[in-house]
């Protein structure tokens, strides 16, 4: 499951993101692999990337937060209306 629609904000602060299904693929080597992604980690993951992706968990988080809210309290009232479920 993919969290933020996340694949935008990930390929917007990695520009060889569009590239990963090859780097990735069948044909390159574990040795090859590791290497792409120890640069990776190394040039791309920083802390004010870390921040983003931690605020914009958050912001999502909210949101479902809030439209469970919403649902309780129409499940409420629902139930203060005689409902016997």
């Amino acid at each position: 499951m993919i969290l933020f629609s996340e694949q935008n904000l990930f390929a917007s602060n990695f520009p060889g993101a569009a590239d990963c299904g090859t780097v990735f693929s069948n044909s390159t080597s574990f040795k090859e692999q590791r290497q792409h992604l120890e640069e990776s980690f190394t040039r791309d993951i920083t802390p004010e990337y870390c921040a983003k992706v931690y605020e914009h968990g958050q912001h999502i988080e909210e949101r479902y937060w809030t439209t469970d809210l919403i649902i309780d309290e129409d499940i409420e009232l629902e139930d203060d209306e005689g409902s016997p479920f």
